[in-house]
């Protein structure tokens, strides 16, 4: 009985000295790596829009709950500080977030929070486990906004471990233990492939955007509202997002004849593999208004897709969102001088509006050199190419205008022979004169 007692007291002594280890390794010895030597830490958000969009103002809200002091568990939660304001962290984006940049019609924005831990805060010594999360749903769409809002909010989940040294009775943060459980899509992360972040804030002088590594991602898509109550209406030009329209000009130009059209849709997406598509009206603009001409085309990003447009056709989309780029060409028409008007019409700032190089059979572009300069885009408030071929003059004889080069080439030819057979004619003679 003497030996079990024995044993017992060894027992109750080895755990109560192992419990004093715990709270007294941070006194003395740095914490497991890989936890980041630092003393501040920060949440980042990141936002992902197509380009383009303007960003309302929105408050993230992230939850700080108390997991454990000292490994304890929910016992001692009482000596723990309550981080942020009730255990809520909140990052505004009211203007001061940073444009990251633009990846394949993607922008990212991103904004850190203020310092999560103050050494302040804590009453004493110890390792403080916190789990983070994102609070979703804090957005609401404004009264009377012109557009489908949507926000997809971080399901992200963190722990982080905050590890308080005591020297000389001055208490000091040496490292925070910062590890994602959870990602953004709510999918759990086998422990074997958790790994620390550095929650340590970016650096301001950096010549490259740099942030903390405690990131929740977002994603944020806006599309028009259709102005009417029974839905987009593409016989509306008020609810079109994107329009490829065709007219012609000229004494001598065609209205009932096709020009031919190939246009290519490149909808940047928010999710990884996501294929997104559109649909497509043919309309008319006739002295009643305007009218739907054939079915609705649906058009997959990346996909080319031939159109015939004839004068006062257009092609138009109700639901290309904001940033979706284009590629438009306007096949070959002989005997016709082409032009085109390209309209990028964002929510803030001016319409701009250009006249781009009119090569038949090659794309349109005007510059977005940040983005990319070979593609057209969709802007918020809509956008449009509007083709024009003028024809003022025809050959009477059937002769193609743009047949002209070959025909001179064969004049030319021609004018050559007949004045070299006169110069041979003319020194035949002279030498039977001779």
């Amino acid at each position: 009985m003497k030996k079990i007692l024995r044993a017992m007291a060894a027992g109750l002594l080895a755990l109560t000295m192992t419990f004093g280890a715990v709270a007294n390794a941070y006194a003395d010895d740095p914490p497991p790596n890989p936890a980041q030597e630092t003393s501040t830490a920060v949440i980042t958000k990141l936002v992902k829009t197509l380009y383009g969009t303007s960003l309302p103002v929105m408050d993230f809200k992230f939850q700080v709950e108390k997991v454990s002091y000292n490994y304890t568990g929910t016992q001692d939660l009482d000596m723990m500080p309550v981080i942020g304001t009730d255990g809520v962290v909140t990052i505004s984006f009211d203007g001061a977030q940073k444009l990251e940049g633009t990846v394949g019609g993607v922008d990212t924005w991103y904004l850190e929070s203020a310092s999560l831990f103050d050494t302040d805060d804590f009453g004493q010594a110890g390792v403080y486990e916190y789990r983070i999360t994102e609070i979703p749903n804090t957005y609401t769409e404004p009264v009377g906004s012109l557009y489908n809002e949507k926000v997809e909010f971080s399901k992200a989940v963190y722990t982080v471990v905050v590890y308080v040294k005591e020297t000389n009775g001055q208490l000091e943060i040496t490292h925070v233990g910062t590890t994602m459980t959870t990602n953004d899509e709510n999918k759990p992360i086998n422990p074997e492939d958790q790994r620390k972040v550095d929650p340590s804030p970016g650096d301001p002088e950096s010549p490259v955007p740099t942030y903390s590594q405690l990131i929740f991602m977002n994603g944020y898509e806006k599309t028009l509202k259709p102005t009417g109550p029974g839905g987009p209406d593409p016989t509306d030009p008020d609810d079109w997002t994107l329009a490829i329209s065709k007219t012609v000009s000229g004494n001598f130009s065609a209205t009932n004849i096709d020009f031919d059209f190939t246009l290519t849709l490149f909808i940047p997406s928010l999710v990884v593999n996501e294929t997104k598509t559109c649909m497509g009206q043919k309309v008319e603009r006739r002295s009643t208004g305007i009218v739907t001409v054939g079915d609705p085309i649906q058009f997959t990003s990346g996909v080319a897709v031939d159109l015939q447009l004839k004068h006062n056709q257009s092609f138009v989309f109700v639901d290309a969102p904001t940033g979706t780029g284009y590629e438009v060409i306007e096949h070959r028409a002989a005997g016709y001088i082409p032009s085109v008007l390209v309209t990028y019409r964002p929510a803030v700032g001016e319409a701009q509006v250009g006249e781009a190089e009119s090569a038949m059979n090659s794309p349109l572009s005007l510059p977005h050199a940040d983005v990319d300069d070979t593609l057209l885009f969709v802007g918020e408030l809509g956008s449009g190419a509007a083709f024009n071929n003028h024809r003022d003059q025809i050959i009477p004889t059937g002769i193609n205008l743009d047949d002209m080069p070959f025909y001179g080439l064969i004049l030319l030819a021609a004018a050559s022979l007949v004045v070299f057979a006169v110069v041979k004619t003319r020194r035949d003679r002279n030498k039977t004169a001779n």
